[in-house]
């Protein structure tokens, strides 16, 4: 099994974070996760990551935290990043897409999907060898709420709205 990290920023735990720490403790130890309240000191952590993977789950609560990534960029692309959004304004959404997320969505969408993305990324990084190696290869992207598979190995999500 793969020594991996998982990184966790919020700026304030809400019933979000509890949900989502309940998906994270059915994979992985606590041991090997750690949670920041302030971009910074998140970024800090990443720069010193090693070789060993990592996953960054972000949960961005306005744009103004969404901004103060952008000054890291280079640091946040050392990890597998599930991105969060706070809303789903067609701006926000290009703006975090730009931050290169394996899988991108909005607090306010369904949290099962949020789950299931999450798990498959824990898993292929501990256990890559069992997964298909196709899967591994896609990056997951937020439109809006339904599954869409393109030829590229994209998923694209896309609302029923």
């Amino acid at each position: 099994m793969a020594k991996m990290e998982l990184i966790l920023y919020n700026k304030d735990f809400d019933d979000f974070e509890a949900k989502i720490w309940g998906v994270i403790e059915s994979v992985v130890s606590k041991e090997k996760t750690a949670i920041f309240r302030s971009i910074e000191n998140m970024i800090e952590r990443i720069m010193h990551l090693t070789n060993n993977p990592a996953i960054t789950v972000l949960i961005i609560k306005n744009r103004e935290e969404l901004f103060q990534l952008y000054s890291s960029l280079n640091v946040l692309r050392r990890a597998e990043m599930l991105l969060i959004l706070p809303d789903r304004n067609p701006e926000t959404i290009k703006l975090g897409y730009q931050l290169k997320p394996r899988f991108s969505t909005c607090l306010h969408n369904d949290f099962l999907v949020i789950q299931t993305v999450l798990k498959q990324m824990l898993l292929s990084l501990l256990s890559p060898d069992k997964l298909n190696k196709t899967y591994r290869k896609q990056r997951i992207i937020l439109t809006n709420g339904r599954y869409e598979k393109s030829c590229t190995n994209e998923i694209r999500i896309q609302s029923s709205n």
